[in-house]
Order: C-alpha cells, then sequence, then structure tokens
C-alpha cells in the first residue's frame, strides 16, 4: 500500500501542472466554487486511479515472484524424479544381470550336472526297470535346463529393451 502512495505522490507533478493551467482558466468563470470544486474532484480520481494503478503494478510483480518460486520448485522436482528414475532404472539392469547370471551360472550347471549324472546312472543300469526311472529323471533335468535357458534370454530380451 505504501508503494501505491508513493506512487500516487509522483504522479502530483502533472495533477499540479494541470491544477495551474485551469487557474488560469478560472479567471473567466462566473463561480469560482464551482471551478475548485472541478479541480479538487479532477484531482480525487486522479490521485485514486495512480494509487489503483501502483496497487496492480504491485500485484502483478508479486505474482510474478510467486511464478518464479514455484518454477524453480517445480524444476527442482523435476531433476530430483529424473535423478530416482535413473536410479530405478540402473537398480533394475543390475538386479537383471544378477538374475541372469544367478540363471545360467547358478542352477543351469546344477541341472546340466544332475542331468549328466542321471545319464550315467542310466546307462550303468542298463536294461534294468530303474534304467527307466533314470531316463524319466534326466528328461526332467533336460527340461528344467531347457526352461532355465528360455528364462534366462527372456530376462537378457527385457533388459535390452
Amino acid at each position: 500500500m505504501e508503494a501505491a502512495f508513493f506512487a500516487a505522490l509522483q504522479g502530483l507533478k502533472p495533477a499540479i501542472v494541470w491544477f495551474a493551467a485551469d487557474e488560469a482558466r478560472m479567471e473567466s468563470s462566473p463561480d469560482p466554487a464551482i471551478h475548485y470544486w472541478s479541480i479538487l474532484v479532477r484531482f480525487v480520481i486522479y490521485t485514486v486511479v495512480a494509487m489503483l494503478i501502483a496497487l496492480l503494478r504491485e500485484h502483478r510483480d508479486e505474482l510474478e515472484r510467486d511464478v518464479q518460486r514455484k518454477t524453480a520448485r517445480l524444476q527442482e522436482e523435476i531433476a530430483e524424479r529424473t535423478r530416482a528414475e535413473r536410479e530405478i532404472v540402473q537398480i533394475s539392469n543390475r538386479e537383471q544381470r544378477r538374475f541372469a547370471y544367478n540363471l545360467h551360472d547358478g542352477l543351469g550347471q546344477q541341472l546340466a550336472a544332475v542331468a549328466l549324472r542321471a545319464k550315467l546312472l542310466q546307462e550303468k543300469l542298463n536294461g534294468a526297470e530303474t534304467s527307466q526311472e533314470a531316463a524319466a529323471i534326466v528328461g526332467l533335468v533336460k527340461e528344467a535346463a531347457r526352461q532355465t535357458r528360455m528364462t534366462r534370454a527372456y530376462a537378457r530380451h527385457i533388459r535390452d529393451r
């Protein structure tokens, strides 16, 4: 409000010039009271308009500062979210690599070893009923190894996207 008042005071110079110009015309006026009343009303209107303009400018500046603060805060949030997204992607990629490694080097190798031993057992038991059981075990382990390879390939496909 103070700024509006001081802005109105700054606008007094033109009002004083206007008053002086009207003062010169006053000599031809029949009633000086009407003339002074007219000058006073114009001066009040001029002052009120000047104060309103100053208030509008003050509010505009305040709104602009608010927009700048909110824009800066929004940019900070966007940067933080971008950093978090990058971190999530890195963690996801690292976990996918670890999962594929565990499938390949852990479970895949163990299944291959079990299949090999079951195949050796089948050959030793050749002809017996237990040979058929060993053959069934070999088949199951080979299928598990095949599914492990498919899962590993799928994990690589997801990671490479």
